[in-house]
């Protein structure tokens, strides 16, 4: 059985944060985050989607160990949000095999160079 509470632990020293810095992004004391993370309690839904946004994780990798994670793009333009969408597309499924760069690549490349290096 997965243990929500040693991940959230993980992810919080990973993220270096106190249990008093990551309480805090959700709105919760040190002490319910140290229950959360001794299993001496389980956070609500939503108190869950608010962690998992706060530890950069899907909720299902905060509840079930799955390997997906997120960006916090809510605070990203739509351009950059975009930008990071074909990139990871571009990953999944490349349009060009071995060593080359594609023309999707180094466009890629070039607006990654743009909206990140201005």
């Amino acid at each position: 059985m997965f243990d929500m509470g040693k991940c959230i632990c993980k992810l919080r020293r990973d993220a270096h944060l106190s249990q008093k810095q990551l309480g805090e992004k959700i709105g919760k004391s040190a002490s319910t985050i140290g229950s959360y993370e001794n299993d001496t309690a389980v956070p609500t839904l939503e108190n869950a989607a608010a962690l998992a946004e706060a530890l950069h994780v899907s909720l299902d990798y905060l509840l079930y160990g799955e390997k997906s994670r997120t960006l916090p793009l809510q605070k990203m333009s739509e351009n950059r949000v975009q930008l990071l969408t074909d990139l990871a597309q571009e990953f999944a499924a490349p349009t060009s095999h071995g060593a080359a760069f594609s023309d999707r690549k180094l466009d890629i490349l070039r607006r990654l160079y743009q909206e990140f290096y201005r």
